[in-house]
């Protein structure tokens, strides 16, 4: 039986051409060794750049390659300087990043500051605003939350006033590959995000952006592994070439699809269509849990239970009676398999 895949935001599935690529140069390798290997595929390598940039509105030489979005935010984060300065973090932070400020703010002597819950639907950055004074050294956020898909408005927080040396540092892991990006109109300055979820790249494959030649040598490493770049080129070249206009149409069929089962089912979500994205998070009543935990065990089918506490601990999340199962389709699932899901739903309440 093959599993039913509902766990984009997680890890997207990477096409088979992605596998076949890497197993490619693989093969290259074994014949030619590593490096005679990576000097025959430097116009591919240099190819797969040139796609990242395109998808991010880079200029060319603004971009780089991690193995993580948080390995490289880390980095970027600890040359920051904080020392008795305050630091914002919105609320939908990703829990890892915090954990990281926590660190460095409590060995440099920095403040952290959680900032107001917007409303997404329509969000209204006053309160924001009011936050920003000289002795802040940078903002925390991400570009779409992990927990329910909820969507900042980007270009909103980068046109806030700020002093200059204030940075915005935005952690798109959940974004790229599902919304648009273009980092030369964010206003940000620093981006991070790991490619393994909407682009559906190889597993440690990331990009980041940073105006800042001098920050981006000190976070890339030269030492490049061409099998996972390479498979990386081709998820970003069948993203590009199908658009992510196609992308997200498709996208939102699925979603939409996900809202309506759980309207009617009488089930909430997390997140309203006009503040959320893809992945649709429902919240199942605590009673009904175990049971389908294991009617999807059973029927392979693959969501996940984030844990909002942990995940987002600024988020302000209620804990009820009601326990959260995000559904996080992409274009290999089809409305078939999110019914398959919901009649497992529907048979465990």
């Amino acid at each position: 039986m093959m599993a039913t895949y509902l766990n984009a935001a997680s890890h997207g599935l990477p096409d088979h051409a992605v596998l076949e690529r890497m197993s490619a140069h693989l093969e290259l390798e074994a014949r030619m060794g590593p490096l005679a290997a990576v000097a025959e595929v430097d116009a591919a390598l240099r190819a797969v750049r040139s796609d990242a940039e395109t998808l991010l509105n880079a200029e060319q030489g603004t971009l780089g390659f991690a193995t993580g979005t948080l390995s490289a935010w880390r980095t970027y984060v600890s040359g920051l300087s904080i020392a008795g300065k305050r630091l914002l973090v919105a609320p939908h932070e990703w829990g890892e990043n915090i954990a990281v400020l926590q660190k460095l703010a409590a060995k440099d002597g920095a403040t952290i500051e959680a900032l107001p819950l917007l409303d997404m639907a329509s969000p209204d950055l006053t309160s924001w605003q009011d936050r920003i004074d000289d002795d802040v050294a940078a903002i925390f956020l991400p570009m779409v939350s992990s927990v329910a898909g909820l969507q900042y408005p980007l270009e909103a927080i980068g046109a806030l006033q700020r002093p200059p040396h204030t940075q915005i540092i935005v952690d798109a892991a959940q974004a790229i590959g599902q919304v648009d990006i273009d980092v030369q109109g964010l206003g940000c300055d620093a981006l991070f995000a790991t490619t393994r979820k909407w682009v559906c790249g190889p597993r440690q494959t990331a990009v980041f952006w940073t105006a800042d030649p001098i920050r981006r040598t000190e976070i890339e490493r030269h030492d490049t592994n061409a099998p996972l770049r390479l498979g990386l080129g081709v998820a970003l070249r069948q993203l590009l070439e199908r658009g992510l206009d196609e992308t997200k149409a498709g996208l939102l069929e699925r979603s939409t699809r996900i809202r309506a089962h759980a309207e009617k089912l009488d089930l909430e979500c997390l997140s309203t269509p006009q503040g959320g994205t893809t992945a649709v998070t429902v919240l199942i009543p605590e009673q009904s849990v175990e049971q389908i935990d294991m009617a999807f065990n059973t029927a392979q089918i693959i969501a996940k239970w984030p844990n909002p506490m942990t995940d987002e601990p600024f988020s302000q999340f209620q804990a009820t009676a009601k326990k959260p199962l995000r559904i996080a389709p992409h274009l290999s699932t089809t409305i078939a398999n999110i019914d398959a899901a919901f009649d497992a739903i529907a048979a465990a309440l």
